[in-house]
């Protein structure tokens, strides 16, 4: 049992030490200690309030057939009945107050010894009359006022409560108020947060430069905000956005705080596979200038290309897309790196003079089909890199599957992993074309990562009445329905930490429906797996 509950002198029955009870009068909601049979064990002081009496002209008294409104009697009785068996219960009744019935919604559960024995109950209520709107003879302007602003400020701690994760401490940081959002979040019930302070949920990631700064600001009567990293009771891990309000007394000396959060841990997470994306493109963009740098065109071209992907890092769609795109980055620097040694091995030959006649012409044909193999290979990177606004148009299926075998070929290589496409002549379809190379990149490189070595990715396409099919077949392990159920959740991956986001079947899934079309898969673990991307054909 908690130990802040003790043994009352008459015996038997436990009660809330004077900790437990100073707190519980401070909250702001109506609460009752009975004992397993429904007899009063203490009322906090909200519900004194309330009933116009206190603890000691109630203690020992029936609850029910002393304070619950006779109509509701018989339910209150089986409420009881129920959080007994159950633990927990939530319940409405009438109470008798002191002004006149008040109706009230109850939390109520079970406290219970170590060993499990049951040896009372608490109830947690809130006021939920409706008070009447129209003035009354015995009812004056400033009690009308008065009774207004407490339905505001009610409607609007109903609509905090509902909407934010909230919690009051004391002046010492010690926990007075905490709403069912902060318990769910927490995964501790309030009966454990109550008294303690916020480092019951201190998950160490912070400096103490950070929490001293947080102290001295919200000491010095101001409000802060800020991003906070927590520790659930189970362990995990969560994120919260935070503003913590003072509560001054007249002196401006700050008697409590109110923090509100929402929590944030998605867009955490999202951030964190972000930045990771970033330090790798900022890795592989210096290697690409340096081993670029003799050829200005293309690196003028590359800096453009990196400068689009820097412009949308901010949307989260984009980071597959950054991702797939350092993969590329050695490959594609190696396709620039040939043919750009064999230009500049023909310019100097030229530049020496040594040449003449047919021989001078081969060397300059060299060098230009080796600069149309460099600005092909930069044109597909740029095309794949760009986002612009969606545009559909008429697309030659061969032809992007072309512009994307060109990319993912020099990975393939690295990886003795076989290429082949099998692609059926006149296949049109509409579709945006960098959405669409993306969707196909997605897939290839996945199959290319799962692909052990010596075995072939192939890549075909399918004519279905009104649609065309993109598939691409591979031979890695397959996926059993348990992983293919989850295969296009976000952020949902197979491979190691580090080496993906899991967003690539997502976003192919999100361009696919945006185009009208579909994802199919046909696996099973030991015989590969085959993706295909289905999209409406041209004129359909």
């Amino acid at each position: 049992m908690d130990q802040r509950l003790r043994d009352s002198p008459s015996g038997g029955v436990q009660v809330p030490s004077a900790e437990v009870r100073r707190y519980l009068d401070l909250s702001r909601e109506l609460v009752v200690h009975l004992t397993p049979q429904g007899r009063v064990v203490l009322i906090n002081r909200p519900l004194a309030r309330v009933l116009g009496t206190d603890t000691a002209a109630l203690a020992g008294r029936d609850w029910i057939d002393t304070c619950v409104a006779e109509p509701d009697r018989a339910g209150a009785r089986r409420a009881l009945a129920q959080t007994r068996d159950a633990g927990t219960h939530v319940c409405e009744n009438r109470l008798v107050a002191a002004d006149r019935e008040r109706t009230v919604r109850w939390r109520m559960g079970t406290l219970e010894e170590g060993d499990g024995v049951q040896v009372g109950l608490l109830c947690w209520g809130e006021d939920i009359t409706r008070e009447p709107l129209e003035d009354d003879a015995k009812t004056g302007p400033v009690e009308t006022a008065l009774a207004q602003a407490e339905r505001d400020l009610d409607a609007y701690r109903f609509a905090l409560d509902n909407s934010a994760i909230v919690a009051i401490t004391d002046a010492q940081g010690r926990i007075v108020h905490v709403n069912d959002r902060q318990c769910e979040i927490a995964k501790y019930t309030r009966e454990e947060l109550l008294g303690r302070d916020h480092r019951i949920l201190n998950s160490g990631y912070h400096s103490k430069e950070f929490w001293r700064n947080f102290w001295d600001t919200i000491k010095a009567g101001r409000i802060w905000r800020g991003d906070v990293r927590n520790r659930a009771k189970d362990g995990s891990i969560y994120w919260v956005a935070t503003t913590v309000v003072p509560f001054a007394d007249e002196r401006g000396v700050p008697y409590q705080y109110m923090s509100i959060r929402s929590e944030i841990t998605e867009r955490k997470v999202a951030e964190a596979a972000l930045e990771r994306t970033v330090r790798e493109l900022s890795t592989a963009r210096e290697e690409e200038a340096q081993r670029a740098a003799a050829l200005a065109e293309a690196h003028e071209n590359l800096k453009q290309a990196n400068h689009q992907i820097r412009q949308e890092q901010a949307k989260l769609v984009q980071t597959e897309k950054l991702s797939s795109i350092g993969l590329l980055a050695a490959g594609v620097a190696h396709e620039i790196n040939n043919p750009l040694f064999g230009v500049m091995a023909c310019v100097k030959a030229l530049q020496d003079n040594h040449l003449e006649g047919a021989r001078r012409d081969e060397y300059f044909r060299t060098a230009r089909e080796g600069l149309q193999r460099i600005e092909q290979t930069v044109r597909g990177l740029l095309e794949f890199a760009a986002q612009r606004p969606p545009s559909a148009q008429l697309l030659d299926a061969d032809e992007v599957l072309d512009a994307c075998h060109r990319l993912v070929a020099p990975l393939a290589r690295e990886k003795q992993v076989g290429l082949r496409l099998l692609t059926e002549p006149g296949c049109q379809l509409l579709a945006d074309r960098s959405q669409l190379m993306q969707a196909v990149m997605n897939i290839l490189l996945n199959a290319i990562y799962v692909s052990p070595p010596e075995a072939e990715v192939r890549v075909d396409t399918v004519r279905r009445a009104s649609r065309v099919g993109i598939r691409v077949s591979d031979h890695g392990p397959g996926m059993d329905e348990e992983t293919l159920n989850k295969a296009c959740d976000p952020f949902y991956s197979t491979k190691p930490e580090g080496e993906g986001t899991g967003l690539g079947l997502s976003v192919t899934l999100s361009i696919a429906k945006a185009h009208g079309g579909d994802l199919e898969f046909d696996t099973a673990p030991g015989r590969g797996t085959a993706v295909t991307i289905w999209l409406p054909a041209e004129g359909a």
